[in-house]
Order: structure tokens, then sequence, then C-alpha cells
């Protein structure tokens, strides 16, 4: 008679596979959760410029060219308010504006960089937060000669 031989696996082979299986997707999962985290801070970063530069568009459409934009002279909050609120959030779906010097967390808020690095930002500029959670820092820089806007937003 003809003898059919089984073969099977061991527990030793399969916990020595399973093993080793582990061992590899723990070394690759950190690298995979950097990689989606990368790309999420990038997509919010793109949405954002992309939204900041439609809300100077329309802007433009109503208010006419930048240059001729009214600005007072002095780098004070009421500037940057005064400014946010005439030329930017008409057109932002802002769900909280930070009063001034106001002690509370979310207008006390520490940015930082991609780099981990925190930007010191100067105390007189004008807090806001958009509807998708990004805040945005409006700093008015302005004298006789020179007027300016900084924006810096964090998503």
């Amino acid at each position: 008679m003809y003898k059919e031989s089984k073969s099977a696996f061991t527990l030793a082979e399969t916990l020595i596979t399973l093993v080793i299986v582990g061992i590899v997707a723990a070394l690759t999962l950190p690298a995979m959760i950097i990689g989606y985290q990368k790309d999420e801070a990038l997509g919010k970063i793109k949405k954002a410029y992309s939204t900041l530069q439609q809300t100077k568009i329309k802007s433009i459409a109503d208010n006419g060219q930048p240059k001729t934009w009214n600005m007072a002279n002095g780098n004070t909050w009421e500037n940057a308010r005064d400014f946010s609120e005439t030329y930017i959030v008409p057109y932002l779906s802002v769900v909280y504006k930070c009063p001034q010097n106001s002690n509370e967390p979310r207008c006390r808020y520490t940015m930082y960089g991609l780099n981990k690095q925190q930007y010191n930002l100067p105390t007189n500029g004008y807090k806001f937060y958009l509807a998708d959670g990004t805040l945005l820092y409006v700093f008015a820089s302005s004298d006789a000669s020179n007027k300016g806007v900084q924006i810096t937003f964090d998503i």
C-alpha cells in the first residue's frame, strides 16, 4: 500500500513567523504614521493658503487694489483689528475673535513651526479662529512711509 505523507507547520515555526511579522510591523509603523502626519499637515497648509488667496481676491474685488486700502499709522492691536475686520474677516467663516490682552488659553496660544520651534509673535496682533480650527494672526506694520500686514496661520 502507498502511504500518503502529511506535512504541517509546527507550533514553534508558526510562533517564530508571527514574531518576525510583529517585529517588521513595529519597525515600519512609526515611519508610516509620520508620513501620514506630514501629508495631513501639508494638506491643511495648502487649504489655509488657498483660503487666504480666495479672501484676497474677494477683498480686492470689493475694496480695490491693496495699495489703496486704508491703514492707520502704528503697530497697534487696534490697527490690526480694524484692517482685519475691513479686508479679511468678511470673507471668512470666523467663529471666534480674541479680545485685546485676553487671558483665555486659546488667545494666549503659542505657535510652533513644522520644525517644532516656537514663534515669538508680537503681542499687538489680532487673532481669530476659522470654522475649520485654523488660527489667523494679523500684525499691521505701518508708519508714515511704509504700510504692510503680516498674516501668520496655524493649522
